[in-house]
């Protein structure tokens, strides 16, 4: 049997449960639509002034002939509902168009996966008996649009032009537009002409998609070659000074990803500045929200990850009813393995870490779910399982193929799958090629199987071991680790320190527990399980850092407001609490997190819980004292959390600004800083950051058990 059949079962099986594909679902949802477009001519008028738009799409059709042989009786397309169509033609003929609802799919993967269509209109036409197999079907549609100083965007499956599930198709786009805007779109620019105070714009794409995305507005274009390739930024005009910057950056990932993925796919790049505050990518373009272009979004985990997806995600495209690998696999090249380059060993290290943390804080067992479920990022659980722990799974296999095949294998995905949708089985066909081995077990485990395995050292057995003719007197060491369910198949490394060596044991585990022996000639300091941070496994609480969101997402929170701060203070005091309750993963009452607001001059509770800090840090009432260094500006703010010793060792945060001013400038990014035990901020800016031990490191032995595991 085919072992794409059996993966492929789980899959299905998994994705469509409770009633995804049932009879009575809208025709154009199946695997084996009847009717796909292959091609649009799309033209589109847009009036920022009436806060209008008008389209004509003439679509180039492919219908598939059903099981008994004949043609399907009719088609049905998607639309903005507020769109009013005002025709629509079959090969220029007049076809009758009745608006009915979909029938959606349901189940876990495919209820979300189709769940836009849901707030788009459906149009069913009925299909003339002498329709031939590639028809033409016309639709000119009029109606409101959002407009304003800043442009119109029209999002590709926001339904601005006729839509169908898992289509894959070219188009020729024309645009009209004000005389002082540009537009972009995928694809290459083919012409631009004025015409009075309006002007037309032509853009082409010859490669396949699955959207259509339109940005209009008043853009400042900045071009510049990287070889043959045009890079530019499009850009308002507070932000043109930028483009540089921008450019630079652009022009090194362009260059990096294509030594790793293969050549750039397209014919032209492009970054577009648009008013929301996003980060995404679409065919040739990266979309950058105004307020991340003023942040100088260059980093790898910024810019650099929205270029990966020119190869995979828009080249490559997702099959989404096996979930979202592209997401997993840009975040581990562009968010993890830039900085493992460019940065060194120790700092990719910590960014193992940092993932291995992120996953543990946004996901309990109880709320995580297979990555193959994943779609896109619509909440931190779904950020930890698609983003954190999927790219971790790809690190895991590129240490079980190593550099040379591993990265041979995402060129041959790029080269063999351009154009095309790839899924988790593809994907798995291509790394067994490599490996030379079956991969079943890995792919069922880390893909379809949900959670991480949760380790800890049991105990360590330390007896004298007698000299023999091959080895000194010495000591034997037993370490017991364990594995709670459900259990995974897992590489793990030991590293035994003695006072003149470190012993080094690797095996695999996929039991209960493993022990682990071996003499050594003297009695071990510290035993450390998987010290490279090289596992994907789930981290207890108590092995996660004191931070904001250690404290957000405890199982119920406790927000105090500093009822002794004058009426600006508690103003502002106030948004930051109302914030932190709606981002409170728990129940906002008396026992679990605790977020104190305001110092001890204006807070009662803060100024008690002053008193059981670490000794590293000091409260005063017009100051405070981190490491040393005493803060005491008008412009200083402290956000610190700490595991308080009078409540359990659970998490505390204290909040608190010297002033007015340098409390105002953080409500609009204070919850984002949620990963450091401790910030110094100098007019909203993070100055001095850093962290707090844990609790405890249940992978961490130590010869003195009252030693503090770093």
């Amino acid at each position: 049997m085919n072992r794409r059949v059996v993966i492929g079962l789980a899959v299905a099986l998994a994705a469509c449960q409770g009633s995804a594909f049932r009879s009575n679902v809208s025709l154009e949802f199946l695997s084996l639509t009847p009717v796909q477009p292959r091609h649009h001519r799309l033209k589109v008028s847009i009036d920022p002034a009436t806060h209008t738009l008008t389209t004509e799409d003439q679509v180039k059709l492919q219908m598939k002939l059903q099981p008994n042989g004949a043609r399907p009786p009719s088609l049905a397309f998607y639309l903005a509902p507020q769109l009013r169509v005002e025709s629509v033609l079959i090969d220029e003929q007049p076809a009758p168009v009745r608006r009915k609802p979909p029938r959606l799919p349901s189940g876990p993967l495919n209820g979300r996966r189709y769940a836009r269509f849901e707030e788009l209109a459906r149009y069913e036409i009925a299909l003339p008996p002498d329709a031939h197999d590639s028809p033409t079907l016309t639709v000119r549609a009029a109606g409101p649009w959002p407009a304003d100083a800043q442009g119109m965007q029209l999002a590709g499956h926001s339904g601005w032009h006729p839509l169908w599930p898992n289509a894959l198709f070219t188009f020729d786009l024309e645009v009209e537009h004000p005389q002082a805007w540009e537009s972009v779109s995928a694809g290459v620019l083919t012409r631009r002409e004025p015409s009075g105070q309006r002007a037309h714009s032509t853009w082409s794409m010859a490669q396949p998609t699955d959207a259509i995305d339109l940005f209009a507005g008043p853009y400042v274009v900045t071009t510049r070659s990287v070889g043959a390739l045009p890079v530019s930024t499009y850009f308002f005009q507070d932000e043109v000074s930028l483009a540089p910057e921008y450019l630079e950056a652009a022009a090194d990932y362009l260059a990096r990803y294509s030594r790793l993925l293969g050549p750039y796919p397209f014919q032209t790049f492009a970054i577009v500045e648009t008013p929301a505050p996003i980060g995404a990518a679409v065919p040739s373009l990266a979309l950058l929200g105004q307020s991340l272009v003023r942040r100088h979004y260059t980093q790898p985990y910024g810019l650099g990850h929205e270029i990966v997806h020119a190869w995979l995600g828009n080249h490559v495209m997702v099959d989404e009813a096996e979930g979202n690998w592209a997401e997993a696999l840009t975040t581990y090249l562009a968010n993890y393995y830039t900085v493992e380059e460019t940065d060194g060993e120790e700092a990719a290290r910590r960014q193992r870490r940092q993932m291995l943390i992120q996953y543990a804080t946004w996901t309990t067992p109880q709320t995580d779910y297979p990555l193959m479920r994943f779609l896109d990022n619509m909440s931190q659980t779904d950020a930890a399982v698609g983003y954190q722990k999927g790219a971790m799974v790809f690190h895991l296999l590129r240490r079980m193929l190593g550099e040379e095949e591993f990265f041979g294998a995402l060129r041959e995905l790029t080269e063999r799958y351009g154009g095309k949708r790839a899924g988790w089985n593809d994907l798995r066909l291509l790394f067994e090629a490599r490996l030379g081995r079956p991969l079943d077990w890995f792919f069922r485990q880390w893909i379809v199987q949900p959670g991480a395995p949760q380790l800890a050292i049991e105990r360590v057995e330390l007896t004298p071991a007698p000299a023999d003719h091959e080895a000194p007197e010495g000591t034997r060491i037993a370490v017991h680790l364990r594995q709670a369910p459900p259990l995974f198949r897992l590489p793990v490394t030991i590293h035994i320190e003695t006072p003149d060596r470190i012993l080094e044991k690797s095996f695999w585990m996929d039991q209960a527990e493993a022990v682990i022996e071996t003499i050594a000639a003297q009695p071990p300091i510290r035993i450390t399980v998987d010290p490279d941070e090289q596992l994907f496994r789930r981290l207890a609480r108590e092995e996660l850092p004191p931070m904001l969101n250690l404290t957000l997402t405890e199982p119920a929170l406790r927000i105090v407001p500093p009822g002794l701060a004058d009426h600006a203070e508690s103003e502002l005091y106030a948004t930051i609490a109302r914030q932190a309750a709606e981002r409170a993963a728990g129940r906002v009452e008396d026992d679990g997190g605790l977020l104190l607001l305001g110092g001890p001059a204006q807070n009662r509770e803060t100024a008690e819980a002053a008193e059981r800090l670490p000794s590293s840090i000091r409260l005063g009432l017009l100051d405070f004292t981190i490491d040393g260094r005493t803060y005491h500006d008008a412009s200083h703010a402290l956000l610190l959390t700490f595991r308080d010793p009078a409540r359990q060792h659970r998490p505390t945060t204290i909040f608190y600004g010297l002033s007015a001013d340098a409390v105002r400038p953080l409500i609009p990014l204070l919850l984002y800083h949620g990963w450091d035990s401790y910030l110094v901020f100098d007019n909203g800016r993070a100055i001095v950051k850093g962290a707090l031990p844990a609790a405890r490191e249940p992978l961490i032995w130590t010869s003195r058990p009252d030693e503090a595991a770093p």
